[in-house]
């Protein structure tokens, strides 16, 4: 799909809201995503759906350094009782060793419970 939107003459990537990135501004996170999911799910996570949107950073002084901004969705039973913020710091401690790296910039976390059906 995005070497669709990809003008192989100049070099840019089009994104149907009109935003123009250069193509060598855009890196690929795949690695970094995998390591996220594998963290998480190690930590305990039950169900975790990360989405890179680096895409809509670039050229943002933070994102020069090449580390991604992300947004994650987390699920697991570690979360019962917590507020918003205690929760969100149980990720961010889950995930320090790719902040420390460099590979995550920026993250924003949703952190759910499961739902038990019976």
């Amino acid at each position: 799909m995005v070497n669709d939107l990809i003008n192989k003459k100049s070099g840019i990537l089009r994104y149907n809201k009109g935003l123009v990135i250069p193509v060598k501004n855009v890196k690929n996170h795949s690695e970094t995503i995998k390591q996220i999911e594998q963290l998480l799910v190690a930590w305990g996570a039950t169900e975790v759906v990360v989405t890179d949107n680096s895409h809509l950073h670039v050229g943002h002084e933070g994102a020069k350094s090449g580390g991604g901004h992300f947004a994650v969705l987390v699920k697991a039973q570690a979360f019962k009782g917590l507020n918003r913020i205690k929760a969100h710091r149980l990720v961010y401690q889950q995930l320090n060793e790719l902040f420390t790296s460099g590979a995550i910039h920026a993250l924003e976390v949703e952190a759910q419970t499961e739902e038990k059906h019976a």
